[in-house]
């Protein structure tokens, strides 16, 4: 990281950093260039991204369609990177300026969650977004939903307090 004042390491702070952060985009392997999706949550389904720290690893969840472009590059190679940021403020000043922002980048491998895990993985979506863990689904809905999960490899965080 060339601004190292600027890089934050604390693995509390990056994960509080996430926790503001309401869109992450998700990089995957396609065959010339990079496939890079943001995946944002909607007000009638608030779902998308979650995070948890399991067994001293982040893991992110992500929402999805149960076919489509995403999942076959995943079920290719789950290799993957992610992106997401919080916190913008542009700060002018004079004839210069800067942009205070928080930020957290990383990779992983991304899998396609089982039946038995995806309530979990949902959940803790749910909670994130609109505070609800209880939440229940029926069959059917369940079986029109794949949850995807990303063990990070590797995470670096970055703020620019202006």
């Amino acid at each position: 990281m060339r601004r190292k004042d600027r890089e934050v390491t604390d693995l509390r702070e990056i994960i509080a950093i996430m926790s503001r952060c309401d869109s992450c985009s998700l990089a995957l392997f396609d065959k010339d260039y990079p496939y890079v999706i943001p995946i944002c949550f909607s007000a009638e389904i608030s779902l998308s991204f979650a995070a948890e720290v399991l067994d001293g690893k982040i893991v992110l969840y992500f929402h999805c369609a149960t076919e489509g472009h995403k999942i076959d590059l995943i079920k290719r190679d789950p290799r993957a990177a992610f992106s997401m940021s919080c916190s913008h403020e542009l700060i002018l000043s004079g004839d210069s300026g800067t942009m205070r922002y928080e930020s957290v980048c990383g990779n992983g491998r991304i899998e396609i969650v089982g039946d038995a895990e995806k309530v979990f993985c949902l959940r803790a979506i749910m909670e994130k977004y609109a505070g609800l863990m209880g939440r229940q689904w029926s069959d059917d809905a369940l079986k029109a939903v794949t949850v995807l999960k990303l063990t990070v490899a590797n995470i670096s965080g970055k703020r620019n307090k202006g």
